[in-house]
């Protein structure tokens, strides 16, 4: 338990060893080229500050295996926040982070948002149930717009709200739907088979797929966007995407992003919202986006046409 200067010393030193620089200035390129945040915005500082501004527990699954919490004048809160981060040790102990979080992928790719909801949304469950609260309405009480705002920062941008409050709420609904199906034995076997898309968490019944054959040679970073990111981007048009890649090399200063839609209609939607916000982005980049046949979905029956944009 530490003082409130301590843990917040603590956590920024605990970020600094998680994230690499080379990996935080991919995902801020990735960013502003979708003008998710603005052009001149230091996204290293903005993220180790907003955790450290929001976070009042956390458990260091890579390091120590330590909890730390912050002494407040709330005990009910700081218990809380006790349980919380206790859940956590016990899925690191018997189900392994390592084994659920993908190293070196972006903090909000499909991979690690619907990662960070299994555990968070299991934490969160987990402790509204220690307190009988289990059925609250947790979006209600998780408003983005009451996040503490960094200092020497004048706002959050909103992907970056949602980014942070999403997995807890989308997390939390999924494992109470799940637990109430089958107790903490239907929660086990989510851990030993971890959901791999975000659109299962929301059980929307959108057949989000991996496609290795969207993939191209020449780029050494590779990773899926997801539904929960071109959902932010696009709204209700992203329902209509079926697999994506997001292909970087940080030499060249090059990004590819190629997103597979179910018909051709819903290619040439998707292709427009994209083109529209991203007209005015000087960094080189592309967009590639593969259009299916509407009566077939097997990628081998994709058709050939693209749509291609380059600046």
């Amino acid at each position: 338990m530490l003082s409130p200067q301590a843990f917040r010393k603590k956590i920024k030193e605990v970020f600094e060893k998680q994230y690499s620089p080379s990996l935080m200035e991919i995902e801020e390129r990735v960013l502003k080229c979708f003008h998710l945040i603005p052009s001149e915005f230091s996204y290293a500082l903005f993220k180790k500050e907003l955790y450290a501004s929001n976070a009042v527990g956390f458990y260091d699954e890579k390091f120590s295996k330590a909890l730390y919490l912050m002494k407040l004048p709330n005990e009910s809160l700081m218990e809380l926040a006790l349980v919380h981060e206790l859940r956590h040790a016990l899925q690191d102990q018997n189900f392994s982070f390592e084994r659920i979080l993908k190293e070196n992928d972006l903090s909000f790719s499909d991979n690690s948002i619907t990662a960070m909801a299994l555990l968070e949304g299991d934490a969160t469950f987990t402790t509204f149930l220690y307190f009988g609260k289990e059925n609250i309405d947790l979006r209600q009480m998780l408003n983005p717009n009451l996040l503490f705002v960094p200092p020497s920062f004048k706002s959050i941008p909103s992907f970056l709200k949602h980014q942070l409050v999403e997995p807890y709420i989308a997390g939390f609904e999924f494992i109470r739907k799940k637990f109430k199906q089958g107790g903490w034995r239907k929660i086990f076997e989510l851990f030993n088979d971890p959901p791999r898309f975000f659109t299962q968490l929301l059980e929307s019944q959108i057949p989000y797929e991996e496609d290795p054959s969207l993939r191209e040679k020449g780029y050494s970073f590779v990773t899926r966007l997801g539904y929960f990111f071109y959902q932010h981007l696009i709204g209700e048009r992203a329902k209509s995407i079926r697999a994506d890649v997001l292909l970087f090399d940080p030499q060249k200063e090059e990004m590819l992003a190629k997103i597979k839609a179910e018909t051709p209609e819903g290619a040439e939607k998707i292709y427009s919202s994209l083109r529209t916000r991203l007209e005015n982005v000087k960094k080189s980049y592309k967009i590639i986006i593969v259009k299916l046949k509407e009566e077939q979905y097997d990628r081998s029956h994709a058709d050939k046409e693209r749509y291609d944009f380059k600046h």
